[in-house]
């Protein structure tokens, strides 16, 4: 009887395993990551207006729904969450053949009215395919801004949009994307800036057409850039100076052979 319950007990924690339940072991993200110190541009994302017991969003021109800062093997992203009716934002990334969990770090929810908790207040677990955030909600819908640092590839960025909007990346300096055999952006982006910190800002702005899906961006640093064009050019140069060595031997050898007789015109001895 007691080996029976035990195997039951044993295929059961199977199971839950198998569905994606790795926060029943603990496999979660530590309050101490949670809390890491970040920088974010709260500002790049529409402010609130919490006056007369309402809260109202206040858009203009130089805001967007999303904002991240790719700083090369990291990356900080602030999301505008307006009126969401789901509480649980969730963060993956692509493996070979299934999603995967991230693992964020220095969570930070803002609340409308300008109070910020660290990511240890917030309820945050993993599953086999996502890391779960638990947003807090007000009468049934989640307003605030979300922001939170994560893992990235240099020069390789690739982010899942968890949520359709307007976003606005930005590129470590020195970084670009036009060059086609090192850079890739896509979906393309409809705008594009360099600010005088020499960083490369991509803009999606189309609300008709939100951004869904995910996001590529191949960048290069610019230098590298000069680099192998200059390199292409002295190749190019060498190649040209070679045939042209090559044709003035042909040439030379056939004044000799002309003098020598060996090509007359009429062929004979």
């Amino acid at each position: 009887m007691n080996r029976r319950l035990l195997l039951g007990v044993g295929l059961a924690l199977l199971l839950a395993a198998s569905a994606g339940c790795l926060g029943l072991f603990g496999d979660g993200i530590s309050d101490s990551q949670l809390d890491r110190n970040a920088t974010y541009d709260w500002q790049e994302v529409p402010e609130w207006d919490t006056t007369n017991g309402t809260v109202e969003p206040v858009e203009t021109a130089g805001t967007t729904d999303v904002f991240v800062n790719v700083t090369g093997e990291s990356y900080h992203a602030v999301y505008h969450i307006d009126n969401r009716t789901d509480e649980e934002f969730e963060v993956w990334t692509r493996g070979i053949s299934n999603d995967n969990p991230v693992g964020i770090s220095a969570l930070r929810f803002r609340h409308p009215n300008g109070t910020t908790v660290n990511g240890s207040q917030l309820r945050v677990y993993k599953t086999n395919y996502r890391t779960h955030v638990v947003l807090p909600n007000e009468n049934g819908s989640v307003n605030g801004t979300l922001a939170f640092s994560g893992p990235a590839e240099p020069k390789h960025f690739r982010l899942w949009n968890y949520m359709e909007g307007t976003y606005e990346v930005v590129l470590p300096s020195g970084f670009r994307t036009s060059f086609f055999l090192f850079g890739q952006v896509v979906p393309s982006a409809d705008n594009s800036y360099v600010d005088d910190d020499n960083r490369l800002h991509l803009e999606w702005t189309d609300e008709e057409d939100p951004v869904s899906g995910r996001m590529t961006i191949k960048y290069y640093l610019q230098r590298d850039y000069y680099i192998f064009t200059g390199t292409a050019v002295v190749l190019g140069l060498a190649a040209l100076v070679g045939m042209g060595y090559y044709w003035y031997q042909i040439r030379e050898l056939t004044g000799k052979r002309e003098e020598m007789g060996f090509d007359s015109g009429d062929g004979s001895g």
